[in-house]
């Protein structure tokens, strides 16, 4: 038996779409930004080609300039301390919270409250598996501090916070993918959402080489250039593939939040294994439990009965780039360190079968009661 760790819905592509990706009348960019908006709840949508495009044109539309400070996640994707550094300005990591793997508010507050750089403009807010973190405090804090809040929804396409859809409340932008699991990659894209007017019409401009075309509806190849942008459109056949994941989201998430429950009644109750925390609604993009010890060698015993494990993620401060630039010390953030040698991802995703959880499952009480990983 062999499980991936992620595996993409190919079998539920809707052709139609993909045929309407070759015709150069279809809107298929625009109908995936509307149904994204209007599911979310946001004003507006922004369709680019993947998560780290996502990030870095939400960072120009927020106008991030050279030796900025922006508060991230020690847990989160590398894509987006990156696109950071691309503007020559400043991550400040922030370490995790021990149960949900995300931003540790208390050390956020007291980082804000200590704050003497006027260069400090915002932060980055991610939901780590699906499971968001106290948003509230989080705006206001933002609104405290005046800072900006970019949400890292790569986990979090669908999922609630306090009765509405993250990407519809208060933050300045969201990110949300369309991958952020798989590798390689069947497709690719993301959607920014916003509610703000200006900094959508600056994230359209920027995504498009920073081209204004003359509104003639006869011609349309007269056209300036009244910034520095970048080519970051997503394209049709992209488009179909994500409109394809959308139109069956809702049956994703459900399925998702099963396989969750079957987990945690298959694997209750277990030595040396600890299951996710839920400190507020989940939608279990990742299912990550926690290996007391020799995570490496249990999730190479997993491999020998066929199944793919992963990590989300590696602490930016255990990076060597991160590493030497900031000559930040492993146990700089010790809580984020603790997790990383523990967490590990198994396979969750809508096509996984119920023998296969049960072989997954099985399998991690087989290594347990065996004590040799």
């Amino acid at each position: 038996m062999k499980i991936p760790f992620c595996k993409p819905n190919i079998q539920e592509i809707n052709n139609e779409y993909l045929r309407d990706s070759l015709n150069p009348e279809s809107g298929l960019v625009e109908e995936l930004e509307n149904r994204v908006a209007n599911y979310i709840g946001s004003k507006y949508a922004v369709a680019v080609t993947n998560g780290f495009s996502a990030f870095h044109l939400s960072l120009s539309a927020l106008n991030l300039k050279r030796g900025d400070k922006i508060m991230i996640p020690i847990n989160s994707h590398p894509s987006i301390a990156e696109a950071i550094r691309h503007f020559d300005a400043e991550p400040i990591c922030i370490d995790a919270d021990e149960n949900s793997f995300n931003m540790d508010l208390d050390l956020f507050e007291e980082t804000l409250k200590n704050n003497s750089s006027k260069k400090l403009k915002g932060a980055v807010i991610s939901s780590i598996a699906g499971q968001p973190v106290d948003l509230e405090r989080v705006y206001k804090l933002a609104k405290e501090y005046k800072i900006f809040i970019l949400e890292d929804g790569s986990h979090g396409l669908g999922g609630i916070y306090d009765g509405e859809k993250i990407g519809s409340l208060y933050g300045d932008l969201t990110v949300f993918s369309f991958s952020p699991l798989e590798s390689p990659l069947s497709s690719n894209g993301a959607v920014i959402t916003t509610n703000d007017e200006d900094i959508y019409k600056r994230a359209v401009l920027l995504r498009d080489n920073g081209i204004v075309r003359e509104n003639d509806d006869d011609i349309y190849y007269i056209y300036d250039v009244v910034d520095i942008g970048f080519d970051y459109k997503m394209s049709k056949i992209n488009a179909a593939y994500c409109l394809s994941e959308f139109d069956i989201l809702d049956k994703t998430l459900k399925r998702r939040k099963e396989i969750a429950k079957q987990y945690r009644d298959l694997l209750k109750d277990m030595t040396n294994i600890i299951l996710p925390v839920e400190e507020r609604e989940h939608s279990y993009y990742s299912f990550i439990i926690k290996i007391d010890k020799n995570r490496d060698g249990f999730a190479r015993k997993l491999a020998t009965e066929g199944i793919q494990t992963g990590l989300q993620y590696t602490p930016i401060h255990m990076l060597t780039y991160y590493k030497n630039k900031y000559e930040l010390k492993i146990t700089s953030f010790p809580k984020g360190l603790k997790n990383y040698q523990q967490m590990l991802s198994i396979p969750i995703y809508s096509s996984l079968t119920d023998e296969d959880i049960y072989h997954i499952t099985d399998s991690i009480k087989k290594i347990v009661a065996g004590k040799y990983w």
